[in-house]
């Protein structure tokens, strides 16, 4: 029963190889064997096979069929990316020169089993985490959207932060001036506030200096009769 079950699979050309590519899509390998030819070489070459069958698992919607090109020695390859566009099953036709149709039709599945996927990598060539444990070493170049928070304290910044501009109602200006200084500037801009703020400082330093303490305070007291 198994040396049957072993003869079926390798006539049917169930031999697929997961190979991850360059780019983002998997590319998947099978085999084309003639079994009706009983002694010599059974590869089949020169074959031009289609998609009979490209369907996702999710729903059994059809798929756009991938480009099938020749290896070699009966061997065909195909690349498809389960990761974007869902998994499938599939069937290939390999054409009408072979007669039995186990060896004519060959299927198979394509599902996110790829190391692309396992290692959080985007269709797109991305990183991709729902959450970074631990720390990164190392420089990030740009961060594309909102970062909801920062839980914990940040170390220390080395370089300069340019900040392009502020939420509504998150400018420092509004954070500590208004409200405590009510009438001037007019404007609610973090350079206004420090102009302000330089102004009154320049005030204040050319105050006459208070007595450092009550030894400097002459008091003259009157008394009655005195």
């Amino acid at each position: 029963m198994l040396r049957r079950l072993s003869t079926l699979c390798a006539s049917l050309g169930l031999l697929l190889l997961a190979i991850a590519a360059p780019a983002a899509s998997i590319t998947y390998a099978f085999t084309v064997r003639d079994s009706t030819v009983t002694t010599g070489d059974n590869r089949k070459t020169g074959l031009s096979p289609t998609f009979a069958l490209a369907k996702k698992l999710s729903d059994n919607t059809t798929v756009s069929s991938p480009t099938i090109v020749e290896v070699g020695n009966g061997i065909y390859k195909f690349a498809y990316d389960a990761e974007a566009n869902g998994e499938i099953a599939w069937e290939i036709d390999a054409g009408a020169s072979l007669t039995n149709p186990s060896d004519r039709y060959v299927d198979g599945i394509a599902t996110l089993d790829s190391s692309r996927v396992l290692s959080g990598i985007s269709s797109a060539g991305q990183v991709v985490a729902s959450s970074v444990q631990g720390s990164v070493t190392g420089s990030v170049a740009s961060v594309t959207g909102a970062v909801g928070s920062v839980t914990g304290a940040v170390g220390s910044v080395t370089a300069g932060v340019q900040i392009g501009s502020y939420a509504s109602g998150q400018d420092p200006w509004t954070l500590i001036c208004n409200g405590v200084i009510p009438t001037s500037p007019t404007t609610n801009t973090g350079a206004e506030a420090l102009k302000f703020v330089a102004a009154v400082k320049t005030k204040t330093d050319n105050l006459t200096a208070h007595p450092a303490d009550k030894t400097d305070v002459k008091v003259n007291v009157s008394l009655p009769g005195g």
